[in-house]
Order: structure tokens, then sequence, then C-alpha cells
């Protein structure tokens, strides 16, 4: 009888098994399934990003002086990643997004791994699926920017860490400390995870020592670069020292009350935008039964660390308020919102998996509303008269152009134009003509013509809403005019607006169509267009993505000496 239970249980156990990949594979491919067409159906339209990607195409393209590669606000690591897939794969429209899909994917392995070990199998493929339905995530896995690569090495270096444990081999500690490094380069904040994690081993104080001094090593070498460039080997912090305050008086600029309530309000607002009311409360009071039970507190100090540090950063001003920052927070507290639901069902009735179950899925589902407005409301769209701009760019601009392109009202425009275009980025001239002012960079005149000159600036795209607005106000002055020792001809659009420039259909006179030869498919799925019927549905009017902020294209010619 015994062994025939025995033989019951060897065959069964090869089953479960399989079920549990099937369900882990079945998990992975709607993660990568949704992302992928969220890549196909948009556009990369972060300023930030594009910005990478063009780093990454002047490095390639040895048209940087040494040194000026070199970037202290944004760390390494997926830089490089950038430039081996332009490289390998020359399409650094497509690839520098599909970069950060697949570490978004690939992230899931490691996370998952990391809940089993600190929970249990059904915590850790509910919140598996849970991270797959993530709105910031999933926008963020499309976006050229280091958020997915930075929490791929973050928890498969958590990964190694737990596999550490018990185990006298040090390799899975080198190993885990080397990724934490490796995730410390992608995104700073990594930094705050190696005394965390090196804590864990406290009982060890060997191993301890051991792991700090592996996680420090590619940080201290990117230090040593610092101290190269600049002098000050902390020079990667003390930068934000000086952005993140203009990002504070930019907000302000707007209209926006900054008070102490609103910054402190506004991670745990930035959670539940992302993640839904549901998973926020019950994550919450899942991390507060852990503390108070002290049981499975790794992630709940760990978030409670991290979220403490964010609001108390942030009403200080030094810390940008963006909401991609908080997907790390979100990570962190998703397992405990499954952890108190099967806690809560325990409490209620005898542990009932299906009822579990169940309960665990409608929390899940409660996150897809959130899914939808993040999707939505991400810079993921490129605006009609931005494709227009850089369609006309690519088929008019020579490789002997020189070209000023100014700011539309907004950071964001203007290095994905430069990527759109496909022109080579040596020939944007940079703005030394911008000087900081209450929280705003401002244009100075003397500087902007001194730079037309030097630079031998031969065209300029021009914005009505832009840097350059106040010094040649070209919307009043007609399709020439003459400033100073500069004359500026229209070249496009080739019909010139009243003055106001009105943006709404009239942009369609330039007479590009919808959809721009010679972009990829995702550069084409404008909102409005029969290819995004489903964005269209939720999102509004096609006006609103049709119209926007123009640029007006002018050629730039130096007729004698500026009086």
């Amino acid at each position: 009888m015994i062994l025939k239970i025995m033989k019951n249980d060897e065959i069964l156990k090869p089953r479960k098994k399989l079920k549990k990949i099937a369900v882990i594979v079945l998990i992975l491919c709607l993660a990568f399934c949704l992302r992928l067409w969220l890549l196909v159906n948009t556009d990369d339209f972060h300023g930030v990003s594009n910005g990478r990607i063009i780093r990454a195409q002047l490095i390639l393209k040895n048209d940087l002086p040494r040194g000026e590669w070199y970037s202290p606000v944004h760390p390494p690591v997926h830089l490089l990643l950038l430039m081996g897939g332009i490289k390998a794969f020359n399409n650094p429209v497509v690839i520098s997004r599909v970069i950060s899909l697949i570490f978004g994917v690939l992230l899931l392995l490691p996370f998952y791994y990391c809940v089993k070990f600190l929970f249990d199998e059904q915590a850790a493929v509910f919140s598996m699926l849970a991270v797959s339905l993530y709105s910031e995530h999933v926008v963020y896995s499309v976006i050229a920017t280091s958020e997915t690569c930075f929490h791929f090495f973050l928890f498969l270096s958590l990964f190694l860490l737990l596999s550490s444990f018990g185990k006298k081999s040090a390799k899975y500690l080198l190993s885990s400390a080397l990724c934490l490094g490796a995730a410390s380069l992608c995104r700073y904040e990594g930094l705050l995870f190696i005394p965390l994690f090196a804590f864990a081993l406290k009982k060890d104080l060997k191993h301890c020592a051991l792991f700090a001094a592996a996680a420090l090593i590619a940080p201290v070498i990117w230090m040593f670069i610092n101290f190269t460039y600049s002098g000050d080997p902390l020079q990667f912090i003390n930068t934000n020292d000086f952005t993140v305050p203009l990002q504070f008086g930019w907000i302000r600029a707007q209209g926006q009350d900054m008070g102490i309530l609103r910054k402190a309000m506004f991670w745990p607002k930035s959670l539940i935008d992302t993640l839904g009311y549901g998973v926020f409360f019950f994550g919450i009071a899942g991390i507060a039964y852990s503390l108070f039970k002290k049981e499975r507190m790794f992630m709940a100090l760990l978030f409670c660390f991290l979220i403490v540090v964010f609001i108390f950063r942030t009403i200080e001003e030094k810390l940008y308020v963006q909401e991609r920052y908080a997907i790390t927070i979100g990570l962190l507290l998703i397992p405990y919102s499954i952890f108190i639901i099967s806690k809560i069902i325990a409490s209620l009735r005898k542990h009932n998996l299906k009822v579990t179950g169940i309960m665990t899925l409608l929390l899940i589902a409660s996150m897809i509303p959130s899914l939808k407005q993040r999707i939505l409301a991400a810079p993921l769209y490129a605006p009609l008269f931005a494709k227009q701009t850089a369609a006309y760019m690519r088929e008019n601009i020579k490789e002997g152009d020189n070209i000023i392109l100014d700011h539309c009202g907004d950071e964001k425009y203007r290095e994905p134009i430069k990527v759109l275009s496909g022109i080579n980025p040596k020939q944007f001239v940079l703005m030394p003509y911008l000087v900081p002012c209450d929280g705003q960079w401002l244009a100075d005149r003397e500087m902007f013509f001194n730079v037309l000159k030097e630079a031998k600036v031969n065209i300029l795209i021009y914005s009505p809403r832009g840097d350059l607005k106040d010094i040649l106000n070209l919307e009043e002055r007609g399709e020439q005019a003459i400033i100073g020792d500069f004359k500026f001809s229209l070249l496009y659009p080739a019909c010139f607006e009243t003055p106001g420039f009105k943006t709404g259909d009239e942009s369609k006179s330039a007479g590009f169509p919808l959809e721009t030869p010679g972009f990829p498919r995702g550069m084409q799925s404008i909102p409005g267009t029969k290819s995004s019927k489903f964005l269209q549905n939720f999102r509004g009017s096609p006006d609103e993505l049709h119209s926007g902020k123009p640029y007006f294209i002018y050629s730039v010619e130096r007729i004698g000496n500026e009086k």
C-alpha cells in the first residue's frame, strides 16, 4: 500500500511541476504580448530616452570629443546597452525600445523566485501576474529609459542573495553583489540597497564585508571617472542639487502649488494612480501586518525605508517628482497585497485555496483601469505636427547643415524629433545661449546671435512658444525677417499661418499624410487613425493629438556685420 502511494506521488510530482512551468510561461507570454502590442502601436516620445539614444549615436560615430560622452546625471550601464543594440542592429528608433521590453519581461523571473522564497508558491505566481499588468512597468517597458534594466539587475541580485543563505559557496554572494553594482549604475537609487542587502548578512561579518566590497567595485570605478572629468567623485549626486530645484521652479512657474502636503503625498498618490486603490491599500495593510507580526519582513522593511527616503527628499526638494521612480516601491508593495488576502480568507474560514485564488484575481483585475489610464496618458504618442516636422527634415536637411532646434514649450519634443528625423545628431548645435533664471531656462539675445555666428547655423527650427520667442518673435514678422545681422526665411510649412499659429486641421496644409512614409509601424500609429482605434476610443477627440505646438523651419543667412 505504501509503495503504491509513493508511486502515485512520483507520477504526480512531474505533472505538478509541468503545470507550474506552464503557468509561468503563460504569464511571461502575457507580459511580452501586452508590451509588444504597446510598442507597435505607440511612439517613444520621452525626451530623456531620446536624449540617451542621441548620445549613444554620437559616441558610436566618434563625434564626441573624449570626455563629452560622460554625463554625471545618467549612469553608464543603460547607455552601454543602447550602444550595443544600435551597433548590432543599426536601428536606434526600434532597438532602443526593444532593449527595455526584453528587460521588462525578464524581470518577472527573478521577481517570481524572490517572492517564492520570501512568501510561497501561490503568492509568487499571483505577484508575477500582477507585475505583468503593473501599468507603470508596462509603459516603461517600451520607453528607452533605464527603469527595466535597473529592476532586472536589482531583483536578480536579491534572488542570488537569498539563494546564498545556507550555502557555504560564495559564488552566489559575489554574483549578487556584482548584479547590485550593475543596478546602481543603471539608476543611482541602487546605491541605497548596498548597505540594506549587506545588513541582511550581519550575522556573518566576513560575508557582509565581502558583499559590500564587491557591490561597490562598479560604483567606485564610476566615482573615479567623475573625479577624472570634474574633480568631484560624487558629481553624479551633486549635479542634482542644481537640476532638481529647476524642476520644482518650473512646476511652480506653471502656477501649481508645491506645499509640504502635496510633496509628502506625491509618492503615495503615484502608487494609487499606477496600481489602483485595491492593491495600494491591501499592500499597505499587508506591510503593517508583516511588521506587527514580525513575519516576512524583508521586503516590508525595504519598502518602508525607500518610501520614507523618497518622501523626505521630495519635501527637501532634492528628488525629481516623476512617477516612474515609484516603480521600485510598487514592486515591493505588490506581494503584500496578495499576502494579506490569504491572511484575511484564512481568518474568516478554514484556508480555502479556491476562494483565495478568486479574491486575488479580483484584486489583480482592479489594476486594469489604472493600466488603461497610464497607457493613454503616458509619453507614448508623437503628435502629428512633430512627425511632419521630422519628415520634412528627413527629406530636406543636408549633411552639411547646422541646425538649432528650439524648445516647443516642453522639453519632450526636441530630442524625439531629432531621433525621428534620422539626421546626424552632430548637426544639431547645442544651446549655450540659455541661462537659468527663477527656475527656468531663458534665452540670452547676445549669446544666441554669437552662437549663430560661431556655429555657422543655417537652419532654425523655431517654435512660437519656445525659448526663442522673445528674442525673434518670428510669428509677427511674416515669412521673411531681418533681425540684427541675419535674415530668416520660412521654409516649412509651405503656407504661412495667421498670427497665433492655429494648430488644428490647418497643420495638414504642409502636405504630409497622417501616416508618414519612412517611419516604422509604431511611429505611424497616431491615435485617431484606423491603426489605433482602441486608443482613440479611450483617449478622447483625435484633434487632441492632431493639434499641438507647431514648429516652423527657417533658413538662416548672415547678411553683414551685426550692429
